[in-house]
Parts: C-alpha cells; sequence; structure tokens
C-alpha cells in the first residue's frame, strides 16, 4: 500500500503533524508513505523539515496571489455579496484572514499540490493506492486496518460529510457556524488516484459554483461540485482537531 499525503495552506506546525499521520497507518501492513506540501513563504518556514518529503513548493506571497485564476472576479462577488443568513456576518469576520476571501486561495493550492503529486508520480514510474489530502494545523483521531483500508475500490472521495442544522458557537478560529447536509469538512479527506483530476479541477470552476449557488463558503463549494460533477461521496469515521496558537477545539459537526 503506497499512500501520497498533501499538506497545504498557511505552515502552521502547532502540532506532531507529520507523526499522527503516520500513526493513522500504524495497523496496515506494508505501507509507504510519501509527503508533498504546497505553501507559502514566510519567517516560520526557515525551520521546515525538508527530509520526510518528496516535494516541498514554497511560494513568494505575490506569485501566489498573481497565479489566483478568477481572484478579482470573486473579490467582487463577495464584496457585494448580500445574504441575511447570520452565517455569513459571523463567520466572515474571524480567524486570521476573513473566510470570505481565502476560497481562491485553498482551491489554487489543492490544484497546484495534486499536480505536483502527478507530475512527480509520472517522472519516478511511482503510483499510489491513495491520495490523502490535510494540513498542519490538524490532528486526527483513529486508526485505518488492513480491512478498511483495503475495502476502499469506489471511485469518489471519502470526506466528513456534516449533519448539523443549528447554529452553534465553538472556539477556534470562526465564532458562528450553520451546518446542513450539504455542507463537508474540506481539511482532511481522501481518494483513489484515478479522481485526482476531477478533484483538482474544482480550481478551474470554483468561481462558477460559488456564482451559481450564492456561496462563498469552501465547505459548501466543495460538496456543490461534487454533486454537478457526479462525484460520490463517502462518509469517513475519522475526527479531527484543529490546533490554534495552543488551543485545540474540535469543530462541531464532528460531535455528533
Amino acid at each position: 500500500m503506497r499512500i501520497a499525503v498533501l499538506i497545504t495552506g498557511f505552515y502552521r506546525p502547532y502540532c506532531d503533524y507529520e507523526n499522527n499521520i503516520k500513526a493513522l497507518f500504524s495497523e496496515v501492513t506494508n505501507v509507504e508513505i510519501d509527503f508533498f506540501m504546497t505553501t507559502w513563504y514566510d519567517p516560520s518556514l526557515t525551520n521546515l523539515k525538508h527530509e520526510n518529503y518528496k516535494v516541498v513548493d514554497v511560494e513568494s506571497q505575490s506569485v501566489y496571489v498573481n497565479e489566483l485564476k478568477n481572484h478579482n472576479e470573486f473579490l467582487s462577488f463577495v464584496n457585494s455579496y448580500k445574504n441575511d443568513d447570520p452565517l455569513y456576518h459571523k463567520w466572515s469576520l474571524q480567524g486570521e484572514s476573513p473566510a470570505k476571501y481565502v476560497t481562491p486561495f485553498i482551491y489554487y493550492k489543492l490544484n497546484r499540490g495534486l499536480n505536483i503529486i502527478k507530475k512527480y508520480s509520472l517522472l519516478n514510474n511511482r503510483t499510489y493506492d491513495l491520495v490523502f489530502k490535510t494540513r498542519t494545523d490538524i490532528t486526527l483521531e483513529g486508526k485505518f486496518s488492513d480491512k478498511y483500508i483495503h475495502t476502499m475500490y469506489n471511485d469518489g472521495i471519502y470526506v466528513k460529510q456534516i449533519a448539523y442544522h443549528n447554529i452553534k458557537d465553538f472556539k477556534g478560529c470562526h465564532e458562528y457556524c450553520i451546518y446542513t447536509n450539504n455542507w463537508v469538512d474540506d481539511n482532511f479527506y481522501f481518494f483513489k488516484p484515478n479522481m485526482l483530476d476531477k478533484i483538482k479541477d474544482i480550481y478551474q470552476d470554483y468561481y462558477n459554483v460559488s456564482v451559481e449557488n450564492n456561496t462563498w463558503i469552501t465547505h459548501l463549494i466543495f460538496h456543490l461540485y461534487f454533486k454537478k460533477y457526479n462525484i460520490k461521496v463517502y462518509d469517513h469515521n475519522f475526527n479531527g482537531f484543529i490546533m490554534r496558537k495552543d488551543n485545540w477545539f474540535q469543530p462541531h459537526f464532528y460531535l455528533y
């Protein structure tokens, strides 16, 4: 079993994320894990360890912004966005950067990272059984077993589906969220390599999906993109915790 792990986004090494990912597969026999990362330049990256990764891709902030597809159109869309739902008022102003502006960045890095894995695989004749997407500020609860991992023959994406319908407040980067059955957790998910092109191409269509469905929230855009292109969604069994500056919180959609 050979697994590619893609880590994207801002580099927040608040936890031992590498060993945490390896621990997920500690009960799986004959497993190899290749790490790939794509992030952007920040002084904290001076201590980034390279030896555990097949590829570490660090862009400058200016290149990162200039390369964004439909960025200006998306900014215009979200800046003129009107919705009386309290979610859009509460959630958009929380965190290190306003949540409503980050969508293009998230899908750009996803596209770039999966392209890196695809290129590396072709150049090195190295194939993978599964591709995982995560971040450096997430720790995961649970373990794969041989039985579970070898039954994942479905073509689709394994992602935590969100089932809450109520406003919930919690400590962390966002103050309030409303969850419905149309939401999925876009922080951690996995899929077979034959789905790689379909997953990475969300970047080509995120703006259209946003406008068509009148939303800028990545958790919704992700699900709506799957629905638009008939990508099967399977619920996985792993809970995640996010670290923010020495403060762990568990998103409410994991608390069934």
